[in-house]
């Protein structure tokens, strides 16, 4: 009956045969593991004591009892006594398998690792036993050996889709998606209602930028497991990339209902919020991911971005410092700390900072161009144009990239050429208004009138709508958006004196802000 998981009738036979006889011991035995299947952890500690009480040599009565204490999260008696059975059998490879997944549960690593071996060189048989051990390996990046002992728990078992599941994900962080999902459908050929395989199958989809079948695989999980938190989760990030906020924020809340304790849910529904201009909300949840991992460097980066956008610039550095702190090679961390001490005027801390970021990622297009701006800004122009080359031979799309390179080729009085450059950029991206606006003063400087009418009209309208923002103060703590005519571009455009003025103002508004962003964070 127990083998078939009749437990509740396995139960009733057993407390006739204990009415009959309380100190037999596989009795006993029996009855501690039938209600530690049931999850009566307390009958289960009981039933074993009395195995034990009975025989006090019996190692399997002490190595269930380990197993009930562990559920309780009472792990150093559980450790205890499968010592106690280890003594009293050495040769008992499910005691030594117990106790290093004890181990695991401690961070104990390195004691894990050699408890599996030992429980692997009595018993090479173990399947889980090699899964359990590739596992601790993978954690430690050493991915070869875990491999291999996967590849053994298959050679043992080829129908293990557990071990098959855990093969693909090594190869998931090697960055070998194809051969990733490969091995992850073997593991769903042989178990198709493994949830865990079809979630991590997602992962690898959306690793590949495959957003719809990512979301297939995680639909088809929750559907098999529909208290899967982390799978509502990864649903939800589908949702956030494809720019659906609101079913991601459903879903996300539906994840932190199943798991409060979800530290990255609560990270990611932040993202979302800040995304939809929730700021307040946002900071409120990153802070709540915070308090359950206080070393979660993407929080902290996350949360240093929402600060800056409230005006906490010191707050918002000190976040960002302590991301890099947790995760020296976070390089999106590193130039967001970069971007704000750009902002505070403190440039050389700034290109450190950028220089370390594209370190880290030599393909950080953002970086590059970021560092290009600060280089122009102190009139190394030269080099500000070899970024902005780099970060477009990596991305030669990258229209924010083409219209710096433009500004560049503009302040060198290298017109026709900015010309060209400021045109690519709006190929890319047309609504990039900066861009525009550049490219229509460049015009006006070459006397080009062909399209006088169009772009001055489309400068109006773009003015008016940028002029009809909110300004705030700088005691709200929000900064200033510029509108995309300089002050002294506007004395060539047919703008009133109004407009003008409202020009002015928001830039002379913008380097106050400037000003209380230097002192505010100095202080």
């Amino acid at each position: 009956l127990y083998n078939n998981g009749l437990y509740t009738e396995a139960l009733e036979y057993c407390e006739l045969v204990y009415e009959l006889d309380a100190h037999r011991t596989d009795n006993l035995l029996l009855l501690g593991a039938i209600h530690f299947q049931l999850r009566n952890y307390s009958e289960s500690i009981f039933y074993n004591q009395q195995s034990i009480r009975v025989d006090p040599n019996f190692a399997e009565g002490y190595s269930n009892l380990g197993n009930a204490l562990k559920e309780i999260g009472d792990l150093e008696s559980a450790i205890q006594f499968y010592l106690k059975a280890i003594k009293l059998k050495p040769r008992y490879s499910d005691a030594y398998n117990n106790l290093a997944s004890v181990y695991v549960q401690l961070n104990r690593t390195k004691e894990a690792i050699e408890t599996y071996e030992m429980a692997l060189t009595i018993n090479p048989g173990l399947v889980d036993t090699h899964s359990n051990l590739g596992n601790l390996y993978k954690a430690f990046g050493n991915f070869d050996i875990a491999k291999k002992c996967y590849l053994e728990a298959i050679r043992i078992k080829p129908d293990f889709a557990i071990a098959w599941s855990n093969l693909a994900g090594v190869f998931k962080d090697e960055g070998d998606l194809t051969t990733a999902i490969g091995y992850y459908k073997e593991a769903l050929r042989l178990s198709p209602e493994f949830a865990d395989a079809h979630s991590n199958l997602g992962n690898a989809y959306r690793d590949l930028g495959q957003i719809d079948e990512a979301k297939t695989c995680y639909e088809i999980a929750v559907r098999l497991r529909p208290n899967f938190a982390i799978a509502h989760g990864n649903l939800a990030t589908c949702y956030y990339d494809q720019g659906d906020l609101p079913k991601a924020i459903q879903s996300f809340k539906h994840a932190i209902q199943l798991e409060p304790n979800f530290p990255d849910a609560h990270n990611n529904l932040a993202n979302a919020l800040k995304e939809i201009g929730r700021l307040d909300e946002a900071i409120l949840s990153y802070r709540l991911a915070l308090k359950l991992k206080p070393d979660h460097p993407y929080a902290y980066s996350n949360l240093g971005n929402a600060l800056k956008d409230k005006g906490l610039f010191k707050e918002a550095i000190h976040c960002y410092v302590t991301a890099v702190r947790i995760l020296p090679n976070f390089a999106a961390a590193h130039s967001n700390l970069a971007s704000l001490l750009k902002e505070q005027g403190n440039l050389e801390q700034a290109i450190s900072h950028y220089k370390e970021a594209i370190k880290i990622d030599s393909n950080f297009v953002d970086a590059y161009s970021n560092l290009g701006n600060v280089y122009k800004d102190i009139g190394l122009i030269e080099e500000a144009m070899t970024c902005y080359f780099t970060a477009i031979k990596i991305k030669p799309n990258y229209a924010e990239a083409h219209a710096n390179l433009a500004a560049s080729y503009k302040d060198t009085n290298r017109i026709i050429e900015a010309i060209e450059s400021y045109r690519i950029a709006l190929s890319y991206k047309p609504d990039l208004s900066d861009a525009l606006c550049n490219l229509i003063h460049s015009l006006v400087f070459i006397c080009d009138w062909k399209d006088r009418d169009e772009h001055f009209a489309k400068l109006s309208q773009l003015l008016s709508i940028q002029l009809s923002k909110t300004v705030n103060s700088i005691d709200t703590n929000i900064n200033i958006t510029l509108p995309s005519i300089q002050p002294f571009h506007a004395l060539v455009y047919p703008l009133s004196m109004s407009e003008m003025l409202q020009i002015s103002q928001r830039y002379a508004l913008k380097a106050k802000l400037n000003i209380s962003i230097s002192e505010h964070v100095a202080q």
